[in-house]
């Protein structure tokens, strides 16, 4: 006999005629018999997975039934019952296509219409083993020149997932090689349609919902207490959109989901890679770079390029934030290394501009610049909306610094507009960060102060302790400026026990930042004051991120 289950469901004599199941049930009872292979599995077991909503006498007279209609389809010997276990005998099929070759045509999806949540959990590791099967078949042919069967398995797995973010990624980068930079935005515009839809909001997400993340948490809610791991693949495909959310937020259902689906799986360190970025964002990572770290040399050796460069940037950022700056400078070299084996240009990109990022906290500016700007030039030529628009934010940095006002200002409207269209509410306040200290720069020390109050007054959960704490070091710098001493060193003070009580400390660049603040306040300032502004900060107005 043949039994066929990807596609269409059916079962065959060897000269291809169709054996009918008197139900759905005994379809899906000599399909799990037959996916457990030679074992036997608990009518417990059966019950449970085949009628989770019955009970006692009713799940056992259901399993009867079925196991009748099986013998009658198989023949009375192929069902071995063995007390409370029951399996099939090793003659039965001579043929069965979960076995089939993943290098091979896509067959189409595991039991179609069937809805059961046995059967959804193994279409979706199906489909997954097949896209990921195809996008290292499609590298590979790349790495060896050719560009169009690359593309053609890359449109395959689009096509068969277009939720699946590496194929994405790499669909849409290799059209954009080949020319098609119209269809490469399509490819972009449309992953991002479905990813969103996956969330239960429409692809033309407004502002506010985006911001609030409640459509996010509610549907990783949802997802959690019906199937765990459709939740783990939901939690891998919406990973860009969980700064939208209160880190806190996020952090609890990524603990939830990871504690559901404790078995090792490419899909579950793409989570934890999402866990500890968050971690990262709310203070609370501590040692756990180290741990980060290791996933990324276990990544690196296995050519998973993006999910070790993740890893990576969860270590480097974390021994920035431990004061360890030569620790994150090897990281980040690491990384950079790792990541030109690759070929990718976009991952490239990215690289660049995170290493540059380490380099510049870790004190060495001009170093920081060059390697920044190739990676945010590419980024923003090529990238997604995501990357062009971090690109644009750090590349304005630079120009403010040179005095190129406009051409910051520009590059600063250009993040906006991505940042506004999707939600991300901590980068539209990185944004208006980015604005506040050009206007400082410049001398223009209202409108700055008037914008980083507004970054003071938000949700410190939903921006992260980086840009909480570089918030109240821009207004401490704008208060010296204007000769404000005791708000000056009010601000300053609460941004120390910000970091403080969150384990992280400020880096080389942002202490010869203050430095000029810090003198100039001890110099006009009596022991009494700084007691007094220490006390103050220790117990904050209402609203305050300490």
């Amino acid at each position: 006999m043949r039994l066929f289950l990807f596609g269409q469901v059916r079962l065959e004599e060897s000269d291809g005629t169709a054996i009918r199941f008197r139900s759905r049930h005994e379809a899906e009872l000599l399909a799990m018999l037959t996916e457990t292979e030679n074992s036997f599995v608990l009518r417990s077991e059966l019950i449970e997975r085949l009628w989770p909503d019955a009970f006692g006498e009713s799940g056992r007279a259901n399993l009867r039934n079925a196991l009748s209609g099986v013998r009658k389809a198989v023949g009375k010997s192929g069902i071995i019952v063995d007390g409370d276990r029951v399996g099939l005998a090793d003659w039965v099929l001579e043929f069965s296509d979960l076995r089939w070759d993943l290098a091979g045509d896509y067959r189409g999806d595991f039991m179609p219409g069937f809805q059961s949540d046995w059967v959804l959990d193994l279409r979706l590791k199906f489909r997954e083993k097949w896209v990921d099967q195809s996008v290292r078949n499609a590298q590979e042919l790349v790495e060896a020149g050719d560009i169009e069967g690359g593309l053609r398995l890359a449109e395959e797995g689009f096509l068969v997932d277009g939720l699946h973010q590496e194929c994405s990624e790499l669909y849409a980068r290799l059209l954009e090689q080949v020319g098609k930079r119209q269809a490469s935005v399509k490819v972009v515009d449309q992953h991002r349609g479905k990813v969103l839809q996956s969330l239960g909001l429409d692809s033309d997400i407004g502002v506010e919902r985006g911001r609030s993340g409640n459509g996010l948490a509610e549907m990783a809610e949802w997802l959690i207490e019906r199937n765990p791991a459709d939740a783990l693949e939901f939690f891998v495909a919406s990973g860009q959109y969980w700064p939208s959310c209160d880190v806190s937020v996020g952090l609890t259902l990524h603990e939830r989901v990871l504690a559901l689906n404790e078995k090792e799986t490419r899909t579950r360190r793409e989570v934890v890679a999402n866990q500890m970025h968050l971690e990262w964002a709310a203070g609370v990572l501590g040692t756990k770079y180290k741990t980060a770290e290791r996933h990324m040399d276990q990544a690196f050796k296995m050519s998973e390029f993006g999910l070790g460069y993740r890893f990576g940037v969860v270590g480097m950022y974390g021994r920035l934030s431990a004061g360890d700056f030569k620790g994150a400078l090897r990281v980040a070299n690491t990384v950079r290394k790792s990541i030109e084996q690759s070929g990718d240009s976009i991952l490239l990109g990215r690289a660049a501009v995170n290493v540059g990022i380490i380099y510049q906290h870790s004190g060495r500016v001009g170093q920081a610049k060059t390697i920044t700007a190739g990676g945010c030039e590419d980024l923003i030529e090529n990238g997604s909306g995501e990357d062009s628009a971090g690109a644009c934010l750090v590349m304005s940095h630079y120009y403010a610094v040179e005095g190129r006002l406009n051409k910051a200002s520009e590059l600063l409207a250009q993040a906006r507009r991505y940042f506004v269209s999707s939600g991300a509410e901590r980068g539209e306040s990185w944004v208006d960060y980015g604005e506040a200290e050009m206007f400082c720069g410049i001398g223009e020390l209202g409108r700055a102060m008037a914008i980083v109050n507004r970054i003071n007054e938000r949700r410190p959960a939903a921006l992260g302790h980086s840009l909480v704490a570089a918030a109240r070091d821009l207004s401490g710098r704008i208060h010296y400026e204007l000769g404000e001493f005791d708000e000056a060193a009010f601000n300053l003070m609460g941004s120390r026990i910000w970091r403080e009580e969150l384990g992280v400390k400020a880096s080389i660049y942002e202490r010869r930042e203050l430095a000029p603040a810090w003198v100039a306040i001890r110099e006009r300032l009596s022991r009494s004051d700084l007691l007094r502004a220490y006390e103050r900060a220790r117990n904050p107005r209402p609203g305050s991120p300490n």
